[in-house]
């Protein structure tokens, strides 16, 4: 999912996570940031994917699948 650069990011410092929604709906998930360096623009993207151990994901997979996502939503 993609966020908002204006959404007010709450860090956990106990998890590394960061809380995205409020109430019931809310979760602590990682968050990658990164600017397309063609357009100048700034993306933060939320995901669940794991960043350390076995099935560890790294920044830039993330990039890389979002990218991919939205290259076939785009067909």
């Amino acid at each position: 999912m993609s966020i908002s650069n204006s959404y007010k990011l709450e860090f956990d410092e106990q998890t590394g996570l960061v809380k995205v929604g409020s109430g019931q709906n809310s979760g602590l998930y990682r968050v990658v940031s990164f600017c397309d360096l063609k357009t100048q623009i700034e993306y933060r993207l939320v995901t669940n994917l794991p960043f350390d151990g076995e099935a560890q994901v790294s920044n830039e997979e993330v990039m890389e699948i979002y990218r991919c996502r939205w290259g076939v939503e785009l067909l």
